[in-house]
C-alpha cells in the first residue's frame, strides 16, 4: 500500500482485485516500478502475492 498509494487511491486498487492473476499483477507492479514505485524485489513479490490473494470488496483497503 505504501508504494501504490503514492499515485493511486484505494478505489483504483480495489477496481482491479479479482480481475488479474499472478502474471497480470506482476506486469502491473512491474510497470509501477518502471514509473518510479519504490519497491525492492522482495517487496514486489510480496505485493504481487497480496494482490493475487485479495477479492473485490476485501477490507482493507476497499471501502
Amino acid at each position: 500500500m505504501r508504494a501504490c498509494r503514492v499515485c493511486h487511491g484505494a478505489d483504483r486498487l480495489c477496481a482491479g482485485l479479482g480481475r488479474l492473476d499472478e502474471k497480470g499483477w506482476d506486469e502491473v507492479v512491474g510497470r509501477m516500478v518502471t514509473h518510479g514505485a519504490s519497491l525492492t524485489a522482495e517487496e514486489r513479490n510480496l505485493a504481487v502475492g497480496w494482490l493475487v490473494s485479495r477479492k473485490p470488496g476485501d477490507k482493507p483497503p476497499c471501502p
